[in-house]
């Protein structure tokens, strides 16, 4: 789970956290000023990947470790304020000359990883493990012109016929008895495309008593006109409207029908895109299909549900339903009643060869670029069209494939983990607050506490990610069919309540977080982006990555133990007398409203989780230090290495959008209110204020100090 101090944390407003993370948020000190506050990492091919579980990696003198020390040392330099003491004002200290400026390399570990599995794409993959090889094999395809063509051309024709033909091209043979929308949206699906057109159904997240399960909701096709005309201009609708009558001459419609044919199709389009713009979600409680008859008697929910959910369903699946927005399914419902069915099926053959323009024969493709020119579209080049084809569809081969190039990183984090696991089984064995029966809970919590780096666990595997793509089928020759396969295998696995727990039981978000570890449901997720990241590096100081990866994954294993103890009945008065320390930690806040803020969100709780995670990650590295060896310090600056880890951990949260400067009316005009909180979180800390040698009495080393267990 993502840790602040501060309830206003950028990470947590980019992010809505589903509600299967932990019932709280602790306050601890993490935003996305994290990633302002290192330099860009360096995810060259060359700089993959530096050991750092032997007795001489913490001695690394080669030039990546050399060139990531000085960018390290630059950036502590850029940041602190060295005429600012530690022990009066520690976060001062260490980012008081952090600059607005600095924002530009926020996400700048996110732009080189993207460039880096670009590279990885592009350079070809030879292995014949096969989810490495679909990889090659998707973006070569995709690459390949002859793969588009006349057989592509074929293949569409075919799938129109088994759709029912396209009443354009039929002219008077075409009956509308033919044609049912319920059965077209099936058919389309099976067949790959698998748009939705008319009404479909978007599988969603549902927890059921801590077990992740889908439900499915029922949802208007969103607006599908061609996304080279978002503005729909007067201008632009009628180059839209020629575009169609193009295609369909192309395929042999009647000159002297198509037009008032495409022109129906078009109205009916676009009567269909503004029911969606209006489809913001408004879900409906779970309805059965009885209910849904009931509501909307013109569509046979029974057929709709058979032939467009349940094939693509577990077996035996019995599934939720819900309904996305009931207005808009009501809106949609009326204008189906007054549509011709002639006009629904000329628009939803359009559909399909709207799709398939893109990899038909040169004249096909020729239109939709003079279409593309008339509106101004800047066309995407084929090759970032490709790349982003492979991240849809060969998603967790692909994330796989990167973490393969970080092992060595993977096994240092899965030691710092084994690290702040043993330090928290110590102090709680060693405890004089504890009874035996809260230690063994406690210790067992630990112990037993699962972890995964990346995305999936199960698919960390080999076999289990070959399996997984087991049923993938690319034909070299035609990308068209090879798209229409990739869908079908697409909408099975996002279809499937099996599939989704065993491969993502938490719904944590692969592609999107910035690096921040995560705990749900007492599962720890480190996810691909730490991987290198601000937060860590194998190529750097280790009391560098303790100080400032180590410290937010330990705060989050620490946050599936820190209620141990709390409700015991032996010893419950040291215990509540522990508690009420850390609840009195602002008692020397004068501003009455802002410790009513404060104290409103329990600190006591958040008190606890940093002080068991921060001297954890603090003693694992000792125990580190005294395995492998002291690690040089960072030249041309006066500080020892456990100085520098609590540097590391405090520059990670060095925030642009909180004036460091901002009035200071705390502690005799010292420290201003983000300032106070963090003081009053290392206080706490009595390793921090040993290593910066803080006098008694100083902000750093104030009485008294609180402690838990």
């Amino acid at each position: 789970m993502a840790l602040e101090i501060f309830k206003i944390s950028p990470e947590s407003l980019r992010q809505k956290k589903q509600s299967l993370v932990l019932k709280r948020k602790f306050f601890l000190i993490v935003s996305v000023g994290l990633v302002c506050s290192i330099l860009p990492i360096n995810t060259s091919a060359a700089a993959v990947d530096t050991p750092q579980n032997d007795g001489a990696a913490n001695k690394c003198t080669g030039n990546i470790c050399a060139t990531e020390r000085s960018e390290t040392a630059a950036r502590i330099k850029r940041y602190r304020d060295d005429t600012i003491n530690p022990c009066d004002n520690f976060y001062r200290f260490a980012c008081g000359n952090y600059k607005k400026t600095d924002t530009s390399n926020v996400y700048n570990h996110l732009i080189s990883q993207k460039k880096y599995l670009d590279k990885l794409i592009q350079q070809g993959i030879s292995s014949d493990f096969k989810p490495y090889k679909l990889i090659d094999d998707i973006y070569k395809t995709c690459m390949n012109r002859d793969a588009m063509g006349q057989q592509a051309l074929d293949l569409m024709k075919s799938i129109i016929k088994n759709l029912g033909n396209w009443p354009i091209l039929e002219g008077s043979q075409w009956k509308e008895s033919d044609f049912n929308w319920i059965d077209f949206s099936s058919k389309a699906k099976k067949a790959g495309y698998n748009s939705n057109y008319f009404l479909d159904w978007k599988p969603q997240y549902l927890n059921r008593n801590k077990e992740v399960t889908l439900k499915y909701s029922v949802k208007m096709t969103s607006d599908l006109f061609d996304p080279s005309m978002p503005e729909k201009t007067t201008s632009q609708k009628q180059f839209y409207s020629d575009y169609m009558v193009k295609v369909a001459r192309l395929l042999g419609a009647n000159d002297n029908d198509v037009a008032k044919d495409m022109e129906d199709v078009y109205d009916f389009e676009e009567k269909l895109s503004k029911i969606s713009v209006k489809e913001d979600p408004n879900y409906t409680e779970k309805l059965d299909i009885e209910e849904l008859q009931k509501k909307w008697k013109n569509i046979p929910w029974k057929k709709f549900v058979d032939r467009t959910l349940i094939p693509f369903l577990d077996s035996n699946e019995k599934p939720t339903l819900t309904v996305w927005n009931s207005t808009a399914l009501t809106e949609f419902v009326k204008l189906m009643d007054k549509t011709p069915k002639r006009v629904q099926a000329n628009y939803a053959i359009w559909k399909i060869v709207q799709y398939s323009v893109p990899y038909l024969t040169e004249e096909f493709r020729e239109a939709r670029k003079t279409f593309q020119k008339q509106v101004s579209y800047v066309r995407i080049r084929a090759d970032d069209d490709c790349l982003k084809t492979v991240k849809t569809y060969a998603k967790y081969a692909l994330l796989n494939l990167y973490l393969d190039q970080y092992k060595s990183s993977q096994e240092s984090i899965k030691q710092m983990i084994k690290g702040f696991k043993d330090q928290m089984v110590k102090m709680m064995k060693e405890s004089k607050t504890l009874s035996d029966e809260a230690k063994n809970k406690g210790i067992k919590i630990v112990n037993e506490m699962p972890f995964t780096i990346g995305p999936s666990n199960k698919l960390s595997d080999p076999a289990e990610l070959e399996k997984f793509y087991a049923d993938v089928k690319v034909d070299k020759n035609n990308f068209l069919q090879t798209l229409l396969n990739l869908n079908i295998f697409k909408v099975k696995k996002e279809f499937s309540a099996k599939v989704l727990f065993e491969i993502n039981p938490y719904n944590t978000n692969m592609l999107s977080k910035i690096g921040l570890p995560d705990n749900v449901n007492g599962h720890l997720h480190i996810p691909m982006a730490m991987i290198p990241s601000p937060l860590f590096n194998n190529d750097r100081p280790m009391y560098i990555n303790f100080g400032s990866s180590g410290s937010y994954i330990a705060m989050n294993i620490a946050s599936a133990v820190s209620h141990v103890g709390i409700n015991q009945t032996v010893g419950k008065e040291l215990v509540d007398k522990q508690l009420d320390c850390f609840r009195h930690k602002y008692d020397d806040l004068t501003d009455e409203t802002k410790k009513e803020n404060m104290l409103r969100n329990r600190p006591e709780e958040d008190f606890i989780v940093q002080y068991i995670g921060l001297r954890s990650s603090w003693a694992a590295y000792q125990n580190y230090v005294t395995r492998l060896g002291t690690e040089p310090t960072l030249e041309g600056l006066p500080y020892t290495q456990e100085q520098l880890f609590w540097i590391s951990f405090a520059q990670s949260f060095c925030l642009e959008y909180l004036n460091v400067n901002e009035p200071r009316n705390i502690y005799n005009n010292q420290l201003n209110i983000l300032e106070y909180k963090i003081m009053k979180t290392l206080s706490n800390i009595p390793e921090i204020s040993a290593d910066f040698q803080c006098p008694v009495g100083s902000n750093m080393n104030k009485e008294p100090k609180c402690t838990w267990w």
